[in-house]
């Protein structure tokens, strides 16, 4: 009997709180790849395109974003954390499905702040909002190839860096369950904007 082998993910950001999570959750059903500061694959490669890895992967997961209180000024920093490394994981992510085409989820952690203002920090509401409005074009610019992409707009969620009272943040790990749910999914089904927060967080329209 063939042994089947184990699938591969991608893992852009894996310090994150909600990366920790999700990796922790799976660590005996994927065989991870990380990409980030502190990894062998560090994302100054990303930026200079210089990233090489194996062609076989079936998912890229997106955790990167930086939230600062800063008000109304926008700083270059906060867009190349909270928008140009997405834009270049999503080019490197399609060359490589050029040279091997198959079946890619590549699912993107944003945030509500890109939809709802934030006037604590605009530059970060403006970089999510950039972020989400690409990977829309790019399920309508990809959309007869293999790959699908989700966006999961959630609300606060309750990290280790976030000081909030209980019930006003999500559990991280239900930002690892919807993950799960996305990739157990027909590789022939999309979903638009996922949005998801802890029921007493106000938001304009609930």
């Amino acid at each position: 009997m063939v042994e089947e082998k184990i699938k591969k993910i991608v893992i852009i950001g894996p310090n994150s709180a909600m990366a920790k999570s999700f990796i922790k959750r799976n660590k005996n059903n994927y065989n991870f790849i990380k990409i980030g500061r502190k990894e062998k694959l560090s994302t100054n490669k990303l930026l200079s395109n210089k990233l090489n890895i194996t062609n076989d992967y079936c998912a890229v997961l997106y955790f990167i974003g930086n939230f600062k209180k800063n008000y109304a000024r926008i700083n270059q920093d906060d867009f190349k954390i909270n928008f140009l490394y997405l834009q270049k994981s999503l080019e490197h992510n399609y060359k490589s499905y050029l040279k091997k085409k198959r079946h890619i989820k590549f699912i993107t952690l944003t945030s509500l702040d890109s939809i709802f203002p934030n006037i604590n920090s605009v530059g970060y509401s403006v970089a999510k909002s950039a972020s989400s409005h690409l990977i829309l074009n790019y399920q309508r610019l990809h959309k007869k190839t293999k790959i699908s992409y989700f966006d999961i707009q959630s609300g606060a969620v309750n990290t280790k860096m976030r000081k909030i009272k209980k019930g006003d943040a999500l559990n991280v790990e239900e930002i690892s369950k919807t993950i799960e749910h996305i990739l157990s999914l027909d590789s022939n089904s999309t979903m638009l904007p996922i949005k998801i927060f802890p029921k007493l967080k106000n938001y304009p329209v609930y």
